[in-house]
């Protein structure tokens, strides 16, 4: 058995990664009110405590609009607190996985897929603050750190566990109320059952250190993605109703976020298409 450490347990990934993961190692998970990570005297103190082979950090302000209204927190969060995790695993010699994002890559041209090479330039807070924490990173553990850069997430939305405002939360509700759900025809990226990225996590404790596109691949906008879904189970007259083309969003140029999965992939980790994952989820 690992002996993991997890910091982030109380967030919508990291609670589920505990319980998953709990069941197979040991693995101690740690919340915001266990551990500060603007602390880094707190950080090694714990790591010399536990020893863990591995740490996995899943803490993050993941709201891109909270991080825009609050850019501070968002970099002592985001930034400088997966260095201050960094820089207590070399001092202890554990290895890092870490939570980076897909929004890495919002300056990118609409085309093909993207690989791990081509987020340069990100906009905004959340976005720069998680590029930079990569590059920190990557510089203090060039040998020992596995960064995955994850789409946006989804699970059952009658989970009992931490939910969040995702997909399929918000077509729960649109099902509930009959408020249409209004999905952005210029934005272009993958969706992944949350459930599928922790089920991999532990197969990154085999993988050479870097950073992976790591979640379902796509070749469709957010709004074709999620309409064929709901019309391939619900039927066509739902997914009219309930599922809406937004035309402003991303608007002329369109947002790409459609990464690659090439690099994991070549490492035995494999995830389904957004598409066909999408339809499975939602089968009556």
């Amino acid at each position: 058995m690992t002996r993991i450490l997890l910091i982030g347990a109380g967030g919508f990934l990291g609670c589920r990664a505990t319980r998953y993961l709990s069941a197979r190692h040991h693995c101690v998970g740690l919340t915001h009110h266990d551990l500060d990570l603007s602390s880094p005297d707190d950080i090694c103190r714990r790591l010399e405590a536990d020893r863990p082979e591995w740490v996995i950090l899943t803490a993050a302000l993941s709201n891109t609009g909270y991080c825009a209204a609050h850019p501070d927190e968002s970099e002592r969060v985001n930034l400088w607190g997966t260095v201050n995790v960094a820089r207590a695993c070399r001092q202890t010699g554990a290895r890092l996985l870490y939570m980076s994002s897909d929004q890495v890559y919002n300056t990118c041209a609409c085309g093909p897929m993207l690989t791990e090479a081509q987020a340069t330039a990100p906009q905004g807070p959340y976005a720069i603050h998680k590029l930079q924490a990569e590059q920190e990173v990557s510089t203090l553990l060039p040998d020992t750190a596995v960064g995955l850069r994850l789409t946006w997430m989804y699970d059952d939305p009658a989970s009992p566990l931490r939910a969040g405002r995702h997909l399929l939360t918000q077509l729960a509700e649109a099902r509930q109320t009959g408020q249409p759900l209004h999905l952005a025809v210029h934005d272009h990226r993958g969706l992944t059952d949350v459930w599928d990225v922790v089920r991999q996590l532990e197969n990154c404790f085999s993988l050479p250190a870097g950073i992976y596109n790591f979640g379902c691949p796509n070749h469709l906008n957010a709004y074709k993605t999620v309409w064929q879904a709901v019309a391939q189970n619900w039927g066509e007259t739902e997914a009219r109703r309930l599922v809406l083309p937004a035309e402003a969003p991303f608007a002329p140029q369109g947002r790409n976020l459609l990464m690659d999965p090439g690099k994991a992939a070549a490492h035995g980790i494999h995830f389904d298409n957004t598409l066909q994952a999408l339809i499975q989820h939602l089968k009556p």
